[in-house]
């Protein structure tokens, strides 16, 4: 799908995708990876951690990733039918990465135009607590019209849109936020400790990750 195409079709909140429980697993799961993980992404205010590598995620919560799948794929059939009608091979559609991303204060990603090039659906958990836990660090979309689009989403829900629509985030200016992002693609899953198919593991540690949400 190209970028024109994808700004024409609507983001979908799913309210209470997750729960506290699986929350607490994601961030279990992250943390330690986060600890372990010396390549992670960087830029200033904002880390990202690979947990698709060596197929970690998958062990560590098959269940729970299996259900976040599956919701993924039921919202794509119930709006857009992507992976029906948009791929060759709607049989080879899976994971491509799954990041555990974490905003400090001045942290965001501006780029009006930035979208996940070669994937089909990327999905967005907010595993924070907007009401308390930050202030900005809003989802955003850049519309058809030239203007952007903010969802305000709560603990535990799901954005979901294609891939190859422009998103961003605005600046944190107060407290943490964390999101799990996860993208579909056709292809195998991802097992790199990198952004799978892309160049994310050429960029410094110190640099801007131009393909992660």
């Amino acid at each position: 799908m190209d970028t024109k195409t994808a700004q024409k079709l609507p983001a979908v909140i799913i309210p209470s995708a997750i729960d506290k429980h699986e929350i607490a697993l994601i961030h279990q799961i992250g943390d330690q990876q986060s600890e372990n993980d010396h390549k992670q992404l960087r830029a200033d205010g904002h880390r990202v951690t690979f947990l698709q590598k060596d197929g970690l995620f998958e062990q560590a919560a098959p269940k729970l990733l299996s259900k976040i799948v599956e919701l993924m794929r039921k919202t794509d059939d119930q709006h857009w039918k992507l992976i029906q009608h948009a791929i060759a091979e709607p049989d080879n559609v899976n994971y491509r990465v799954i990041e555990y991303h974490h905003y400090q204060t001045g942290g965001g990603l501006l780029n009006k135009h930035h979208f996940d090039g070669g994937s089909i659906l990327t999905a967005v958990f907010m595993l924070s607590d907007p009401s308390k836990d930050f202030e900005g660090g809003q989802l955003m979309t850049w519309e058809c019209d030239d203007t952007f689009k903010k969802y305000e989403v709560r603990q535990g829900d799901m954005l979901l849109f294609p891939s190859h629509k422009y998103h961003s985030v605005s600046t944190v200016t107060k407290g943490e936020r964390y999101v799990l992002v996860i993208e579909l693609w056709e292809g195998a899953k991802g097992t790199d400790g990198h952004r799978t198919g892309g160049f994310g593991h050429l960029i410094p540690a110190y640099g801007f990750n131009a393909n992660s949400f």
